[in-house]
């Protein structure tokens, strides 16, 4: 017996099928990339691009760029009010965070939000 076929939906996404990401013992909500989502994200990569190509480029403006993008893709879940690039500039101050770590969870999570459901 052939297996049922799922239809095709667009529109009416399931908020709650998207996935948690954990943000230093805080929980967000990966956000759908909507048009307003991906217009952030496109503003942010252009600051991040321009960071790359200046070769005068303060190391210490890095880590606000990609916290700004992951802020974009996140959104506080539950009890929790607090941005995700809150949570991670203050980490980064106080010399918690590598920049190795910051940008591997940034490029971790784009991934993550163009991912099909399986």
């Amino acid at each position: 017996m052939p297996e049922a076929v799922k239809p095709l939906v667009l529109g009416g996404v399931n908020r709650d099928a998207r996935p948690i990401v954990d943000v230093f013992e805080r929980a967000y909500r990966l956000k759908a990339v909507t048009r307003s989502v991906q217009k952030a994200l496109d503003k942010v990569q252009k600051d991040i691009e321009a960071f790359y190509a200046d070769d005068d480029a303060d190391g210490e403006k890095f880590a606000p760029l990609v916290a700004a993008a992951i802020d974009e893709l996140l959104e506080p879940e539950g009890n929790n009010r607090t941005r995700a690039k809150t949570l991670i500039l203050e980490k980064w101050k106080a010399d918690e965070l590598q920049i190795d770590e910051l940008r591997r969870f940034f490029d971790d999570l784009q991934e993550r939000a163009v991912a099909r459901p399986t």
